[in-house]
């Protein structure tokens, strides 16, 4: 396995176990947090590893789309590949 195929394959995992989690840990609530202001800065605009996930699922809610595991781990290979 290609170690950029290794990174985003624990990053799709990641983003499924956090998620799914139903306590109110710091770590799921800045998963989906977005700055107030929605402003960035100068230059070019780096892309966060959400913008990834969004891109995959076409700006559907990924976020409650982990809720179904089998079809969450069902697209993590189409993910990697992609």
């Amino acid at each position: 396995m290609d170690i950029m195929d290794m990174i985003k394959n624990r990053k799709w995992t990641w983003a499924g176990h956090i998620s799914r989690r139903t306590d109110n840990r710091l770590s799921a609530t800045l998963t989906v947090w977005t700055p107030m202001d929605g402003k960035r800065n100068r230059g070019r605009q780096r892309k966060g590893w959400r913008d990834e996930l969004e891109e995959y699922w076409d700006n559907v809610n990924w976020y409650l789309r982990t809720r179904n595991r089998d079809l969450w781990m069902k697209h993590a290979k189409a993910f990697v590949l992609q």
